[in-house]
């Protein structure tokens, strides 16, 4: 095969892919909900804040849920672990980045110097019992 038939089909390839993430991106940024793991890493990258990316697994058995609340611009993550109800390593985890307890909500609210965005830590009695951290970005609201 002559070298410019090649670069031709290389060029090609790359135009496809990029074209095809390109509007995997802009689909991702238009929905205004998303259910992922960590192994989705399209929507793991795209959605999860560093927040969630770094806290602590407390189990292995954990999904991440996006929420864009349409004519607000409120966004919401959620980081859930199913099998446990012990919050001990996520309150000390947020304690040494600065977070404190406080706040409005219904369960255990956090906050630190950024007061547009609220954490709260949420134990369900369900079966299995499970731990729902939830982050509000308040942000891009109006």
């Amino acid at each position: 095969m002559k070298t410019s038939r090649k670069i031709t089909i290389a060029i090609s390839v790359i135009c496809a892919v990029s074209i095809y993430l390109a509007g995997q991106f802009i689909k991702m940024s238009f929905a205004e909900s998303a259910h992922y793991t960590e192994q989705d890493w399209p929507e793991y990258a795209h959605y999860t804040p560093d927040l969630l990316k770094h806290m602590p697994r407390i189990t292995n058995n954990y999904r991440f849920s996006y929420f864009n609340i349409e004519g607000s611009n409120i966004q919401i993550y959620k980081l859930t672990f199913e099998g446990t109800s012990d919050t001990d390593k996520i309150d000390a985890w947020l304690t040494d980045r600065g977070y404190q307890r406080g706040g409005m909500c219904d369960s255990t609210c956090w906050t630190n110097n950024q007061p547009q965005i609220n954490v709260s830590v949420m134990t369900s009695n369900t079966t299995p019992p499970a731990v729902v951290i939830q982050i509000i970005d308040y942000r891009y609201s109006f």
